[in-house]
């Protein structure tokens, strides 16, 4: 085992500090559903992150908002989970190649998701602004909203500087749109400091969800 550094045992107990390793859940009965992809497969991703708890105390956590209406449909992803796929992102090059990417790890999409930060991972999976398969990002990432989060929304990728742009580096573009959760726009600082701290040098743009600077970036996905 290797034994921990000097600033990492000054952190509380139970802070996660290790290497950032990521996991696929593919979810082929909600594939066949959706009809997502030739291989009628819809995937969700997990992410394990260092030091959560220096960006996100666990005292501000946010909780289901009671003015969200619950649907529980647990039993829709009880058919097949499967863990497809995982590794260690060694940089946030891995990030781009190993998650973004497509499978073979060569051309990115731009596309959005929804996600959700607990304790020590980050959750996606791709969403769209309605229909089917905005209902069951949410179930996926949120498990029906049983637990609190540490922060919540959607994200998306697109060039670098924006739409008008185009050129060979991307950045994420993430909010705090989550109605599930309903998170305070005065976190998204600590929200990209967190991103940053895992994944040094990734493009990070924040908003409010409410801004109509992102919502108009959303509606530019390809």
């Amino acid at each position: 085992a290797t034994e921990s550094s000097e600033e990492s045992k000054k952190l509380p107990p139970y802070t996660f500090d290790g290497p950032c390793r990521f996991f696929r859940n593919d979810l082929s009965y909600t594939g066949q559903i959706a009809k997502v992809n030739d291989e009628r497969v819809y995937s969700t991703w997990t992410i394990i992150m260092r030091r959560v708890s220096e960006f996100f105390p666990p005292e501000g956590s946010q909780y289901w908002d009671q003015n969200y209406k619950p649907v529980a449909h647990k039993a829709l992803f009880e058919k097949r989970l499967d863990c497809t796929a995982s590794g260690r992102l060694n940089s946030t090059d891995d990030l781009w190649k190993r998650i973004f990417s497509d499978r073979n790890g060569q051309r990115l999409k731009p596309c959005l998701y929804t996600y959700a930060i607990d304790e020590n991972t980050w959750r996606f999976s791709k969403t769209r602004e309605e229909g089917f398969i905005h209902f069951i990002s949410k179930h996926a990432v949120f498990a029906n909203g049983t637990e609190p989060v540490r922060y919540a929304g959607e994200f998306h990728i697109r060039p670098k500087n924006g739409w008008d742009q185009p050129g060979d580096e991307w950045e994420l573009v993430i909010d705090n749109g989550s109605g599930t959760y309903a998170p305070t726009p005065d976190l998204l600082e600590n929200l990209k400091q967190l991103l940053l701290f895992n994944f040094p040098g990734l493009n990070v743009v924040i908003h409010d969800f409410n801004d109509p600077i992102v919502k108009e970036s959303k509606k530019r996905l390809i």
